[in-house]
């Protein structure tokens, strides 16, 4: 497995090919940690999941998320709206603000996501290693809790994605 952790004044490739550090959920999610900046300042993770899926409502206690749409669509939703995303689009996430997305059109999704400051995506490492299933509330809740997570409901309903779908034309 290749190492990419920053030092300062230290140039970072880390080439696709040669990733060597992903994670895989029950939810047939791809994490592909790519670069972690030097003391947990900051990482980029290359995220794949299949078409439909999407998180729980949850909240980051300690990092921004910013989520880069490469490919497929998604609906974000935040207490203070609701938006469709296409590839390109750029969205930053802030700490403390209760979030979910879900992928819609048919397709897979596939985007980065820059956190700041790193440590989130050892939540996917932590659910491959202890083989936590999909339908294990309790393991999941407490991984997410490890990570600085709160889980804080279900994921959007095909109803609530249509809606903002719609909205959102």
């Amino acid at each position: 497995m290749q190492q990419n952790l920053a030092v300062p004044g230290t140039l970072v490739l880390d080439a696709a090919a040669a990733c060597g550090d992903v994670s895989r959920s029950p939810f047939g999610e791809e994490c592909h940690l790519r670069v972690h900046g030097t003391d947990g300042a900051y990482s980029i993770v290359d995220y794949r999941a299949p078409a439909g899926f999407g998180p729980a409502r949850h909240t980051h206690r300690r990092e921004d998320e910013i989520i880069q749409l490469l490919e497929g669509r998604i609906v974000v939703w935040t207490p203070q709206r609701g938006f469709t995303m296409s590839p390109g689009d750029v969205v930053l996430l802030p700490k403390h603000v209760p979030h979910v997305w879900r992928a819609f059109g048919g397709g897979t999704v596939h985007f980065t996501v820059t956190l700041v400051p790193g440590g989130f995506e050892r939540f996917f490492s932590i659910v491959e290693s202890r083989g936590i299933a999909a339908t294990d509330h309790a393991g999941l809740t407490a991984a997410a809790g490890e990570v600085g997570l709160y889980d804080i409901g279900p994921p959007l309903s095909d109803e609530e994605v249509a809606r903002i779908v719609a909205e959102d034309r």
